[in-house]
């Protein structure tokens, strides 16, 4: 994802773009949207770990360290 493909109302949350959309690694993703949208290491664990991915992805994760 891509912040400025993201639009926000009071009531919903729309993806538009989507001409690069296709099957991809998970880790790929999931850091491209912590890059993307340039979440701080605390915003990272709060992503990941709405996702229930932490134990499993952070090894595979290179954080940046702060």
């Amino acid at each position: 994802l891509n912040p400025k493909n993201c639009i926000f109302t009071q009531s919903e949350l729309k993806f538009i773009d989507w001409e690069f959309a296709s099957m991809n690694d998970l880790y790929f993703d999931l850091a491209a949207v912590c890059v993307e949208f340039d979440l701080s290491q605390n915003d990272i664990e709060i992503f990941l770990n709405a996702y229930l991915l932490v134990r499993v992805i952070v090894p595979r994760l290179e954080l940046p360290t702060t």
